[in-house]
């Protein structure tokens, strides 16, 4: 058992395991009752690929951490269970990635199933081709909930490196990177992510990994369903937030990346998109989004040039 209430948490199997080829890194909050549905599949797996699984309470209040506590324990394979105290995707990503040790890291969220074969597939795909990060299809595991959070294609492709990456090819409920070269990159941005204050945290890191050469690619046999819940009327503030992450992408992009003419020519398609006789509410989503950005870098070089002075 734990020590401390937050420790990191191992099965039997961690410390005696050999090379890893996979690593499975789920970030949950709050789900102690759903959290079984989505850890179960992992029993499932077909597959002779040396892998780990590695789950991320969020800062949870209720029993989310004893549910996934006991389930590694009864798990054939590596396990282990973490806490990351800030709240969002990216810092509970962050927080697996000095314990992952598979030389491919795959992303999937807490209401997700993966297929019998997403090890297996997840293997395959790095073994066989010279990409650094792919994206896996997603299908609507309830056909009553909204069909957004998908990627439906059956048609493998792949997308270049040191090019931009396409909004929305990158979708962390089913993301795989190389561990290297996504630990160059410093992992993923904390101000991006579910619960953090941007959404977008996979599309900003594939920008990255892209921006220093990597490869990407779509490949629909590394599969999971989407068991996400939302409803028709959920669906207006999802793009909402949804948009406003895009805007902050765009404007990271414009101050730090080498991709500044590209990003801002689908920043000004975006934004037509969204501009008929007048302007939208998506059209002032992205604005704010990309506004908010900005105030956001100013905040923090206040700060840090405030440390220095007092240094």
């Amino acid at each position: 058992m734990r020590s401390e209430p937050n420790a990191p948490f191992f099965n039997a199997h961690w410390a005696g395991a050999e090379v890893i080829e996979i690593s499975v890194v789920i970030c949950t909050r709050n789900r102690a009752r759903q959290l079984h549905a989505c850890l179960e599949r992992f029993e499932r797996q077909r597959t002779t690929v040396r892998w780990e699984l590695l789950i991320v309470d969020n800062a949870s209040t209720d029993d989310t951490r004893a549910v996934a506590d006991a389930f590694i324990e009864g798990l054939d394979v590596p396990a282990g269970t973490l806490f990351e105290g800030a709240r969002g995707n990216g810092a509970g990503r962050n927080a697996a990635l000095p314990w992952a040790r598979g030389a491919v890291i795959g992303f999937t969220d807490d209401d997700c199933y993966v297929a019998d074969d997403y090890v297996e597939q997840l293997a395959r795909t790095f073994r066989e081709h010279p990409v650094d990060y792919i994206a896996g299809r997603i299908l609507l595991f309830d056909p009553d909930d909204a069909p957004v959070t998908i990627a439906e294609s059956t048609i493998p492709f792949d997308v270049p490196g040191n090019r931009p990456v396409p909004g929305a090819f990158v979708q962390g409920a089913n993301m795989a990177f190389r561990r290297e070269p996504l630990l160059r990159q410093g992992g993923f941005d904390p101000v991006f992510g579910a619960g953090a204050r941007f959404a977008g945290e996979d599309w900003e890191v594939a920008m990255r990994v892209s921006d220093a050469g990597g490869a990407g690619r779509y490949e629909p046999n590394v599969l999971v369903w989407h068991h996400h819940g939302r409803k028709a009327p959920d669906v207006p503030a999802l793009w909402r937030f949804y948009l406003i992450g895009e805007g902050a992408m765009y404007a990271k992009t414009l101050l730090h990346s080498r991709f500044k003419w590209a990003a801002f020519k689908m920043l000004l398609i975006a934004l037509r998109a969204q501009y008929t006789w007048r302007p939208t509410r998506p059209f002032f989503f992205l604005v704010r989004g990309f506004v908010q950005y900005l105030a956001l870098q100013m905040r923090l070089g206040r700060r840090a040039r405030s440390g220095a002075a007092m240094s």
